[in-house]
């Protein structure tokens, strides 16, 4: 990149943000989170475990890109809709996990402390320092 290049640090916690949320939706769907245990009438006992893609099908992939495509909202905009969706993604991606907080909410936690930190850059990019 040249000298003189714009840094827009709210732009990066976004971009950090939509790959959060990514990564929370493929630890949802891939990493075993359900268990069954089974006992039969000799006592013997038996446990499985599942995963949320096993346990609910395709359409588990579904509910966790939900919070995926929110994160990514504001990535696919410029000018005054990417500082609207720069606040609205953050309300819907705080929606999603408190309804959510005892299943899925909790994968997509990470994704949202890092949406509402860019709230906190200012809108307009800076110039990076030049180098000498």
């Amino acid at each position: 990149m040249g000298a003189g290049y714009l840094v827009n640090g709210r732009r990066i916690l976004q971009l950090a943000s939509a790959a959060l949320a990514a990564g929370g939706a493929l630890t949802a769907a891939l990493v075993p989170g359900f268990v069954t245990v089974s006992a039969d009438s000799a006592g013997r006992q038996g446990t499985e475990t599942r995963t949320l893609l096993e346990a609910m099908g395709a359409v588990s992939l579904l509910i966790v890109l939900v919070p995926v495509l929110v994160a990514c909202l504001p990535l696919l905009f410029r000018g005054r809709a990417w500082a609207v969706s720069s606040v609205v993604a953050p309300l819907l991606l705080a929606l999603w996990v408190g309804i959510g907080i005892t299943t899925l909410g909790m994968f997509f936690v990470p994704a949202l402390v890092v949406s509402v930190l860019s709230l906190f850059f200012p809108l307009r990019a800076r110039a990076a320092p030049r180098a000498a």
